[in-house]
């Protein structure tokens, strides 16, 4: 799983357009890039990296912000209020077989982190920036 965390209150809406909503209680609109659309290039990320591997990846969306009510209708990833997380990975881990050896992941993955590398988080940061527009 690729885990995108939002920390919003209030009333999210989206769908599988650019742009998600959030409506707060005294009824100010903020609008935000969608979150599944900004996690698939996470998760196409990991899918490289785990190329030639048999590892599926899945992308899920956390609210993490008490409170939030969730409108949703996105089939680009699995989203959720952080109170049904928990709830949702031991159903995951009930229902899935192990494939592959979780550290194996962990040291393709932690080879390929960059996140001292100034460079590659200014191009990160242009492509995030780039796709939100």
């Amino acid at each position: 799983f690729v885990i995108e965390t939002k920390h919003y209150g209030g009333t999210v809406r989206g769908d599988n357009e650019r742009y998600w909503s959030v409506t707060y209680s005294n009824g100010s609109v903020y609008s935000f890039y969608n979150p599944a659309k900004q996690n698939k290039t996470h998760v196409d990320a990991v899918i490289g990296c785990l190329r030639g591997k048999n590892v599926a990846v899945e992308s899920v969306v956390v609210f993490s912000k008490s409170g939030c009510d969730l409108i949703i209708s996105c089939d680009e990833a699995k989203v959720m209020n952080v109170h049904y997380f928990e709830t949702f990975m031991l159903e995951q881990s009930r229902l899935k077989k192990k494939t592959i050896d979780g550290e194996e992941v962990y040291n393709i993955l932690k080879s390929r982190d960059l996140s001292n590398n100034r460079e590659a988080l200014a191009m990160h940061k242009r492509i995030v920036e780039k796709h939100s527009r």
